[in-house]
């Protein structure tokens, strides 16, 4: 949704503005999911990630006759939201470009090209130049933490399990849409349901963060149940909101605790987004 802005001899103001980077290479609504290519505009997909447009200004040339320059970026006349909702971190977008120049001889030496470190990639990173902040295992367990759980994270949900600890997800999808802090989560329109393996016999506390950024379908509402026993029903947790259960060592006798967040409100879904055992006394 953001535009091509073209500025010619030292302009403030594009005298030249498209509408939508998708629209600018011959497609509308977004880019196509497959290759779909062109004599003059095309698109094309990356196996790896990524992708590439190309589009050949042969009919509509711009003309210019000292320096032009060619940005991409929310136009003046656009909608406040797309501003609001594309400028958050962790939703930086990546853009490289190639363009050919073809020079009459003879001509003036042109100006040195910046140096290849200057205009590499930026490293394939999610969310870059943002980092996720995952915590470390030196923090975790300072705070006494034995199991941390990021629900829904790509490659890798569990990011620490003491020895006889685990987690296994029973019902809920997995998501990664939101922006940076919390991006990620497991979702259902009924019931999440996420196993906690403990030693038979170990007290403790679990914690369960939820969060509801995008608000979804007017805002969610849910019921959080740990190991039996039901809290909530819990709404307005846009700002994220944790939720905590003691558990005594006759509560952990058969080594399995079950966490579920059950969906509240019709049309909408229940979350979770992190699950911790604490050991007593943190």
């Amino acid at each position: 949704d953001e535009n091509e802005k073209f500025y010619i001899v030292g302009e403030q103001t594009a005298s030249i503005e498209f509408q939508g980077l998708e629209d600018s290479f011959g497609f509308s609504w977004g880019f196509p999911p497959t290759e779909s290519t062109f004599p003059l505009t095309g698109f094309f997909v990356y196996l790896k990630g990524g992708a590439a447009a190309y589009r050949f200004f042969t009919q509509d040339a711009i003309s210019f006759n000292q320096s032009l320059r060619v940005a991409i970026g929310f136009g003046v006349n656009e909608d406040p939201m797309f501003r609001r909702e594309f400028s958050k971190p962790g939703s930086t977008l990546q853009l490289s470009s190639t363009v050919y120049w073809y020079q009459l001889e003879p001509h003036r030496p042109f100006a040195p090209m910046p140096p290849a470190v200057d205009r590499a990639p930026a490293p394939d990173e999610p969310f870059w130049p943002d980092k996720e902040p995952l915590p470390s295992s030196t923090e975790l367990r300072n705070r006494g933490v034995k199991l941390y759980m990021v629900c829904g994270r790509p490659g890798k949900e569990v990011i620490l399990a003491e020895q006889g600890y685990g987690a296994e997800v029973k019902a809920g999808y997995a998501f990664a849409g939101w922006e940076l802090p919390v991006y990620c989560c497991r979702a259902a329109n009924d019931t999440v349901q996420v196993e906690l393996t403990v030693p038979r016999g170990t007290p403790g506390t679990v914690r369960v963060y939820i969060i509801d950024p995008d608000q979804f379908q007017g805002g969610r509402k849910e019921t959080i149940t740990i190991a039996g026993k039901s809290q909530g029903p819990f709404a307005n947790f846009q700002n994220g909101r944790w939720i905590e259960q003691t558990l005594y060592a006759g509560q952990t006798s058969t080594g399995k605790v079950t966490v579920r967040a059950a969906n509240a409100r019709q049309d909408s879904n229940a979350v979770i987004s992190i699950i911790e055992w604490v050991e007593p006394g943190k």
